[in-house]
């Protein structure tokens, strides 16, 4: 059922720590918006971000565009959700080819836009590593907000990977890293089968890192997402989901209802096992989380 909330326009709230959230009384759920891009307005984003809200979820995250073309819709956005919508937000930012001074600016724009959690990502620039790059990787920028804030951070991981050159073992050895320089949580990369995820979950515990890891979880709501997502995340899709996207590919509702329900279905399975979140990665469809909520909601309450 969806309940509107009460949004006060003209009030600034103090930001929740999303750290203090996870106090394993349920999974989390949350959702992620992206801010205008070609073919999305502001207008059109804060309306699909004011409908999202509706449903309720524990928190909200804004994405950040590597180029900087949308950093600082990032934070007005996250600022709108958190202090006139009434949902707790996260910033991201990644730290590919920012140089000092833009990055000094963007620690001031939050600070004066009171938002306290952030999402530090390293980003997939080739400048990370060239003559622009301050902080070259996450862990840095971790240490960087931490000095100069009360900032809950956030940071990705990879439960198949992130870099081919690298075992599982050297990877969670670098995650480790982030969490000692100061990573409050963490979200995994997409991922479509539950036991690589819990795999992932085991061997980052026995690494010793136990900070809550929150599931990131993708509804693919049409054919096309499949190709995209072979190609940037490298996520393994196992062969019911193919086999949806070949039977109902051309079909949009039909796709839609497929993809969400194998979701959903993701969602209720990790929800059962106690898991600290889901994300859900909604690609600015209102209708996937109110599809979703209304389904399953209950599980995350």
């Amino acid at each position: 059922m969806l309940k509107w909330k009460l949004f006060i326009f003209d009030t600034m709230e103090v930001t929740v720590h999303i750290q203090d959230y996870f106090d394993h009384s349920h999974t989390k759920l949350s959702f992620e918006i992206f801010p205008p891009n070609e073919r999305m307005t502001l207008k059109s984003v804060m309306a699909a971000a004011s409908r999202m809200v509706g449903y309720e979820p524990d928190f909200m995250s804004v994405t950040f565009k590597a180029d900087g073309s949308g950093g600082d819709q990032t934070v007005q956005i996250a600022k709108a959700v958190d202090h006139i919508m009434g949902v707790p937000s996260i910033a991201h930012l990644t730290c590919s080819g920012i140089p000092k001074s833009e990055l000094e600016d963007r620690l001031a724009e939050l600070q004066e836009a009171n938002i306290q959690n952030i999402l530090v990502l390293g980003g997939d620039s080739k400048r990370e590593l060239g003559e622009y790059a301050y902080l070259p990787y996450a862990k840095d920028m971790v240490r960087y907000f931490k000095e100069r804030g009360d900032f809950t951070i956030g940071c990705a991981c990879f439960p198949e990977g992130n870099n081919p050159a690298l075992s599982m073992e050297e990877e969670l050895d670098y995650l480790k890293e982030k969490v000692d320089a100061g990573a409050d949580f963490l979200t995994t990369q997409m991922f479509f089968d539950n036991e690589v995820f819990y795999r992932f979950l085991d061997a980052a515990r026995a690494k010793g890192i136990d900070v809550p890891i929150l599931a990131g979880i993708m509804p693919i709501t049409a054919a096309g997402q499949i190709r995209r997502i072979a190609d940037l995340s490298g996520a393994k899709l196992p062969r019911t989901l193919t086999d949806m996207v070949a039977r109902f590919g051309d079909n949009k509702e039909a796709m839609f209802d497929a993809g969400v329900t194998f979701a959903e279905h993701q969602m209720a399975d990790l929800a059962a096992r106690g898991i600290d979140g889901v994300h859900v990665y909604t690609m600015n469809k209102p209708a996937i989380p109110e599809r979703i909520v209304n389904d399953i909601g209950s599980l995350f309450r």
